[in-house]
């Protein structure tokens, strides 16, 4: 959940990308919640712009996925973040589109 504060008079919303920027432009070490949103936001851009084609699963959902009757999307997005996840769907839907012309 983000979380607002004045980091140096500069407003920041801990756990968004934009926070992260934030942290940046205000020379302060990022906290934790924005990294992982800049991560995550930079992770879906890759996947969007087609410069990553792989997504990486540990091992244990990977092996969940191989059994029978498991809840396909429900793992998923156990396993990666909503981001990621929209990013693949729309990546996927390029791609199909590309294919058909």
């Amino acid at each position: 959940m983000a979380d607002t504060q004045s980091d140096q008079n500069i407003q920041v919303v801990h756990g968004t990308n934009g926070g992260y920027r934030q942290h940046l432009k205000s020379r302060t070490r990022a906290c934790l919640a924005c990294s992982d949103a800049n991560a995550r936001y930079q992770r879906a851009r890759k996947i969007l712009t087609g410069k990553v084609t792989t997504a990486n699963l540990p091992i244990t959902t990977v092996a969940a996925l191989l059994e029978p009757g498991v809840d396909v999307p429900a793992l998923l997005a156990e396993a990666l973040t909503g981001e990621v996840l929209d990013a693949i769907e729309i990546r996927v839907a390029q791609l199909k589109g590309q294919a058909d012309a």
